[in-house]
């Protein structure tokens, strides 16, 4: 695979998945936050894109909520 040179070299190395191995007790304990509904938070070795995911916002800083992940295509 070729990066054009235009990209910044840390394009070459983003894959579009990642891991989140945390178990819900150290999540909470890490971020001071609680899931929402406290239910608990899914662990992946794969996360991609299209999954339901776990993220903190500016929003609501103290709950860990699960959202869908990914791109948004532009449509005309």
């Amino acid at each position: 695979m070729t990066v054009p040179d235009s990209l910044p070299p840390i394009a070459s190395l983003m894959c579009g998945r990642y891991t989140f191995l945390t178990p819900t007790p150290s999540a909470e304990q890490h971020f001071g936050a609680r899931p929402k509904d406290d239910a608990p938070v899914p662990t992946t070795y794969n996360a991609a894109p299209a999954q339901a995911l776990p993220i903190i916002t500016n929003a609501a800083p103290g709950q860990i909520q699960l959202v869908r992940w990914g791109l948004v295509p532009i449509t005309r």
